[in-house]
């Protein structure tokens, strides 16, 4: 009883502070924005990355021109949960890495189980720019270089004059698969061991080339679950469409995958490029990109395709497999995505008007269909008060929170670019909290429980100190938000009172906690109880 009052009480609170799924975050940087800007320096974000601990990492390009003095690298910034730089990064936040070359640019980033950091692109150098390589780097927590990746944290890979990197992902052993195009006309798969060394058990000593009878280039990797890699992109002979690829461990097609281990997909346009590719838990793959008018080279529509394991589109997604939406009077291409935990799709990319170019976020159903509880009718706009702000970026937190990264600037020939970030409530509040509630409450009491049931904290509220009373024996306290992280955890052995008796009552101290809603897990025997209590 006492619990079911608590889950009325709290739902009822919940829905008096609702907020809607895709609204701003008002707890991140400016009411839900960021924008950030070093004088003189034109910062650019083309790939952002979710680390465990909720800080996002953001790369792209570093290019200062000041004091007669050029530097350009690529540019990794780390934030904390607030929006604010972590200055326990690199230099108060910030990290810029030189391989030499006249331009180096960051397009993809992966966290590593370890928390080290893996950063590729592609550097340009020599008369009129004709000779691009592949850099990559591997940092450590704290954004210094790694000694034993490479050469001194350093590794660059130059198989021709065309060599580019826009894709980075990781196998379950931790070697390091990366997409792009060899000689800027071919699907271009390359990877590496741990230490950063070419992985000759794969392809032709690390490397896997596809040559198409046109122009093809990788955008998007990712590895199943069985080890197979999916690599898309686009082919293009004039009149580009959705490519895909499937490859074994080894690096050989698999053959159990389209046609000799491809897929092309035409959406009867112009212009179809993949730009993220995602695989579903059911292993169905989803394909996010653009797709343009008839005798128009440009995206006009963001388009979306899902297909099953074996390559066929899946008719249940879309019309026929397809989802194209579209924007009257505006331009809109999906650069990216994440699949939530209920497989909704989250996709981000640039909106473009005859006025400016915005972020947008736009939610579709497992169908393909958009989800209108998101947003406004499903999608979601922000404006950074620039003219031109275009996402590359996106990642869910463990808190639920939606992390949008990517640049921003004036249409002024004499500006530059900074790097901007949006963060989004994935799910309305009331919809979080109450689902935290009935699953924490309902996997943390034990029905069976009879030496708990005399236990009871007071006062509730608690300011500084929460009165645990009733435990006869050793026990466990443990507080957790309702985002689902544990905050104090207690291992606890009955106190001797100053006059010789053992006491059963036990301060927990909570002033370090933050004004709000906490439960409280009490183990004892066996035996599991959850209580709530309101920090003031």
């Amino acid at each position: 009883m006492k619990l079911t009052f608590t889950l009325i009480a709290l739902c009822f609170y919940c829905f008096l502070h609702a907020q809607k799924a895709g609204t701003l975050d008002k707890s991140f940087g400016d009411s839900g924005k960021v924008l950030i800007s070093f004088n003189n320096t034109e910062l650019q974000c083309f790939a952002s990355a979710i680390q465990k601990d909720n800080k996002t990492i953001v790369v792209g390009e570093y290019d200062s021109a000041s004091n007669n003095f050029f530097l350009n690298g690529f540019l990794v910034l780390r934030y904390l949960p607030s929006g604010v730089l972590d200055k326990s990064f690199g230099n108060n936040g910030r990290v810029i890495i030189n391989f030499g070359y006249d331009l180096q640019v960051a397009d993809a980033v992966v966290v590593q189980e370890d928390g080290k950091i893996v950063i590729t692109g592609y550097s340009v150098s020599g008369f009129f720019d004709v000779n691009y390589d592949i850099p990559m780097a591997r940092l450590n927590t704290d954004g210094s270089l790694d000694s034993s990746f490479g050469n001194n944290g350093k590794v660059i890979t130059d198989f021709s004059d065309g060599d580019n990197a826009s894709s980075v992902c990781l196998q379950e052993d931790g070697k390091i698969v990366v997409g792009g195009y060899y000689n800027k006309v071919d699907f271009l798969l390359i990877r590496y061991n741990t230490n950063g060394s070419l992985d000759s058990s794969f392809g032709n000593k690390g490397k896997v080339i596809k040559m198409f009878s046109e122009i093809s280039s990788i955008a998007s990797v990712a590895i199943q679950p069985d080890g197979k890699i999916v690599a898309g992109g686009l082919t293009d002979a004039g009149n580009s469409k959705f490519e895909i690829g499937r490859y074994n461990s080894n690096g050989t097609p698999d053959s159990a995958f389209g046609i000799n281990g491809f897929v092309t997909t035409d959406y009867g346009a112009n212009s179809d490029q993949i730009f993220k590719i995602i695989i579903q838990p059911d292993k169905k793959i989803i394909a996010v990109g653009g797709t343009g008018l008839n005798f128009d080279t440009k995206h006009e529509y963001i388009a979306v395709a899902r297909y099953k394991s074996n390559g066929d589109l899946d008719s249940t997604f879309g019309i026929n497999g397809k989802s194209t939406l579209q924007y009257p009077n505006e331009r809109a291409t999906g650069y990216n995505a994440v699949l939530q935990s209920d497989d909704k799709l989250i996709v981000t990319g640039p909106l473009t008007s005859n006025i400016d170019v915005d972020y947008l976020l736009v939610r579709l159903k497992t169908d393909g269909s958009i989800d209108s509880s998101f947003g406004t009718n499903g999608s979601v706009i922000t404006d950074f008060s620039e003219l031109y702000d275009v996402p590359w970026g996106i990642g869910i937190r463990s808190d639920n929170i939606i992390v949008a990264a990517g640049s921003s600037q004036l249409y002024d020939p004499t500006s530059i670019f900074d790097v901007s970030l949006a963060a989004y409530n994935e799910f309305g509040k009331k919809q979080i909290i109450i689902q935290k509630i009935k699953h924490y409450i309902a996997t943390h009491n034990d029905a069976q429980a009879t030496t708990l049931n005399n236990v009871f904290i007071y006062p509730n509220p608690a300011q500084n100190i929460l009165h645990v009373e009733g435990l006869s024996s050793n026990a466990k306290l443990t507080v957790v938000d309702f985002a689902g992280n544990v905050i104090v955890s207690r291992e606890l052995s009955p106190v001797p009172s100053n006059t010789g008796v053992v006491s059963n009552e036990y301060d927990l101290n909570i002033s370090s906690l933050h004004a709000g809603n906490y439960l409280l897990k009490i183990e004892k025997n066996g035996e599991v109880v959850t209580k709530q209590f309101v920090k003031e």
